[in-house]
């Protein structure tokens, strides 16, 4: 008879995971679940882990769980006896930094699965920045009615133009949202290629350029720059040259000129592209986004990754 099958040891805060896996294997994959959150549902570190939990890793063949918990239990030497790790996430970077060495195990991620969520994540930040939503918020709270500048203040998304940095599963589905939503779409991947081609292996963009063909100032002739790379020996670091986003006609750090917006905390035409990161944070060094928030060349960031996660309390973002 055939070896039995060896349990799948789960440590997840992904909400609905058990339900979905208990209804996928069907009874014939043996799975265990370990507590891995505290009782305010924080992650656990490694060291806090119940022992029986730490002695059952110990043992465990295959293991699925958060990438950030796979390396703080890997250097607690918890997965002495493991031969496959899953990790929950789509990048499994944290893991190879934390490891350092090719690990023993074979590593597999995620994929395919999270291009409509970040998709939307992008979509709604957008329509939130357009439309000021953080500044209908505070006036909520301080009891303050702006009046016309609600109306008059933003942008329609069809006069939106949108760089999306990568053109991989979810990088795909954020310019087809973007589309889909009456945005002018440029792709840009690491790859030469024809709009055609792009069009036909990548994403329905507008305009296609590799990196390589980007131009000085090509970032600031879009209105947001979303940053969907993953972490590469390529891609690290790889948005942080002023000239990309220096607008055309300006000298080193000097910002154009911008008009301002009608209504504080809402963009208009003229200003700045702003930078969404979903991708990975080595992609742009924090020191240098600090710089072009400061100099005008960038008209806000939303970030979603950071160069370190857990971000630190002292953190200036």
């Amino acid at each position: 008879p055939p070896p039995p099958q060896p349990p799948v040891h789960v440590l997840s805060s992904v909400k609905g995971l058990a339900k979905a896996l208990r209804k996928r294997t069907r009874g014939k994959v043996p799975l265990v679940f370990h507590t891995c959150v505290d009782a305010d549902g924080r992650w656990l570190r490694a060291d806090a882990l119940e022992d029986e939990v730490k002695q059952s890793l110990r043992s465990a063949e295959i293991v699925l769980s958060e990438p950030t918990l796979i390396a703080d239990i890997h250097q607690h030497g918890l997965l002495t006896n493991t031969r496959w790790v899953q990790s929950t996430w789509a990048g499994a970077d944290v893991i190879i930094r934390a490891i350092g060495d090719p690990p023993s195990f074979a590593l597999t991620r995620l994929s395919g699965v999270f291009g409509s969520a970040m998709a939307e994540y992008v979509v709604g930040y957008v329509i939130a920045r357009e439309r000021g939503f953080d500044r209908m918020t505070s006036d909520q709270h301080n009891r303050y009615w702006r009046g016309e500048d609600l109306a008059i203040g933003y942008r329609l998304l069809s006069e939106l133009h949108v760089m999306v940095v990568g053109l991989g599963d979810i990088g795909s589905h954020v310019a087809a949202a973007c589309k889909a939503m009456g945005m002018r779409v440029t792709g840009v991947g690491r790859r030469k290629m024809t709009l055609q081609d792009a069009r036909r292996t990548r994403a329905n963009v507008d305009a296609y350029q590799s990196f390589s063909e980007l131009g000085s100032g090509a970032f600031s002739t879009c209105d947001y720059v979303v940053n969907v790379m993953p972490s590469t020996p390529f891609t690290r670091g790889l948005l942080n040259d002023p000239s990309l986003w220096a607008r055309p006609g300006t000298a080193g750090g000097t910002p154009g000129t911008c008009t301002p917006p009608l209504m504080e905390g809402t963009p208009l035409e003229g200003t700045p592209p702003a930078l969404i990161n979903v991708g990975r944070g080595d992609a742009i060094d924090e020191g240098f986004l600090l710089q072009a928030l400061e100099n005008g060349h960038i008209g806000g960031a939303v970030l979603d990754v950071f160069q370190t996660e857990p971000l630190p309390q002292d953190s200036w973002l």
